[in-house]
C-alpha cells in the first residue's frame, strides 16, 4: 500500500521579470509592459484616431518550487520535479476606429514534449456601434462583485490541477469560446448577454498531490466492488481473467461525457447599474454546474453483468437568479452577492 502524502508547505522562490513600455511611434504604438488584469482586456472607449493602433506586452518570470516532504527521505527527493522554472506572456492588440482584436498568448515550456509550450489565453474580435457593442471568440469574463469565485461567476471553469496558484483569479481561469453582446444605458447603466456553444468542467488533477479524494476512490470504490463481484458470481477463472482485463483496458477519460455539443450549450443575460454610491448587478444564467456528479452503476447487478460497472460522470443542468451588491461604507468596500442554483 502507498504511503499517503504529509501535507507540506510549499517552498517558492520566483522572479519577475516585466517588460516595460517603449516611446510609441507616430502611425502605430509598439511597447512592452503591463497589459490589463482585469481579464477583459476592455477598451476604454472607441479609440479616437481612425487609423491602426498596435499595441504588445508582455512578462516573464522565473521560479523554484518543492515541498518539504520531499526531503523527508532520498527516495523521494530523486522523486522531485521543481516543475516550470520559466513562464511568461505575451499580449497583442489591434484597434480601429469600431473594431479590435486581441490574442493573448501563454508560454511554458515544456522539455519532456508532453505538451505544448503554448497556450491562448484569450483570442477574441469587438465591434462597436455606437451603444451596442458585440464581441466573439475565447474570452475570460467575471460577473459579479466578489474579489474572487463568487457565486455570480459563472462563464469560465477554474483549473485546479494546481493549487500554488489558487489567489490568481484570472489565471486560473479557463478561456471558453462564447458569443457577448452589450448594450449601455446612460451613463450608469449596461445590459450584457452571453451565449457560450460548448462546456467544461473544472478541472481536476487526475492523479498526485492535488487529486481531489472523491476521483482517486472512485477507481478504489469501483475495484473493490468488482472483486467482491467476482468472487461471489463463481466465475470460471478465465472468465475472472477476461473481466478484469476489460477493466484494466478503460481509461478515466472514457468516463467523462463529451459536452461539446448543443447539447450543453449555455445563455445568460446581466443588468448593472448605479444608484446614488450602490453598485446592483442582476442576473439569470442557465447552464451547467462546473462540478460533476459522480455515481458508480452496476455493482448491485455484477453477476448477471460482469461488464456493466462504470462511473457515472455527469454536469447537472441548473437555472440561477442571483444579485450583487457594492458600496463604500464608512471608508470599507462591502461587497455582497446572493444566488440561488435550480437544478
Amino acid at each position: 500500500m502507498k504511503r499517503p502524502r504529509r501535507a507540506a508547505a510549499p517552498l517558492l522562490f520566483a522572479l519577475m521579470i516585466p517588460l516595460f513600455t517603449g516611446a510609441p511611434a507616430k502611425a502605430q504604438e509598439f511597447g512592452f509592459g503591463f497589459g490589463d488584469d482585469t481579464g477583459e482586456s476592455e477598451a476604454a472607449g472607441i479609440p479616437a484616431s481612425p487609423g491602426l493602433s498596435v499595441k504588445i506586452t508582455g512578462q516573464a518570470s522565473a521560479r523554484l518550487l518543492g515541498y518539504t516532504d520531499d526531503f523527508s527521505s532520498f527516495s523521494e527527493f530523486k522523486k522531485t520535479t521543481l516543475g516550470d522554472i520559466f513562464e511568461g506572456k505575451l499580449n497583442f492588440s489591434a484597434s480601429a476606429l469600431n473594431a479590435e482584436a486581441v490574442i493573448n498568448l501563454n508560454f511554458k515550456p515544456v522539455f519532456d514534449g508532453s505538451a505544448s509550450p503554448v497556450g491562448i489565453d484569450e483570442a477574441y474580435l469587438r465591434a462597436y456601434f455606437g451603444s451596442f457593442t458585440v464581441d466573439a471568440g475565447l474570452r475570460k469574463l467575471t460577473w459579479g462583485k466578489a474579489d474572487s469565485f463568487g457565486p455570480l461567476d459563472t462563464l469560465n471553469p477554474i483549473d485546479y490541477t494546481d493549487l500554488t496558484a489558487i489567489t490568481d483569479t484570472l489565471s486560473r481561469k479557463i478561456p471558453r469560446p462564447m458569443i457577448r453582446a452589450s448594450y449601455t444605458i446612460g451613463s450608469f447603466a449596461k445590459i450584457e448577454g452571453v451565449f457560450l456553444p460548448w462546456f467544461e468542467g473544472h478541472r481536476f488533477a487526475r492523479a498526485g498531490r492535488w487529486a481531489p479524494r472523491q476521483l482517486t476512490e472512485a477507481a478504489g470504490l469501483m475495484e473493490q466492488g468488482i472483486i467482491t463481484g467476482i468472487g461471489a458470481a463463481g466465475f470460471s477463472p478465465q472468465q475472472n481473467q477476461a473481466i478484469l482485463a476489460h477493466y484494466a483496458s478503460l481509461s478515466a477519460d472514457s468516463f467523462y461525457p463529451a459536452t461539446g455539443g448543443m447539447e450543453y450549450a449555455q445563455t445568460g443575460i446581466r443588468f448593472t447599474t448605479t444608484i446614488e454610491a450602490s453598485d446592483l448587478g442582476f442576473q439569470y444564467f442557465f447552464g451547467n454546474l462546473f462540478r460533476p456528479s459522480i455515481t458508480i452503476s452496476g455493482i448491485d447487478s455484477f453477476a448477471q453483468n460482469p461488464y456493466g460497472v462504470k462511473p457515472e460522470i455527469a454536469f447537472n443542468r441548473y437555472h440561477q437568479i442571483g444579485a450583487d451588491y457594492a458600496r463604500v461604507i464608512l471608508g470599507f468596500n462591502v461587497r455582497a452577492e446572493l444566488a440561488a442554483n435550480i437544478t
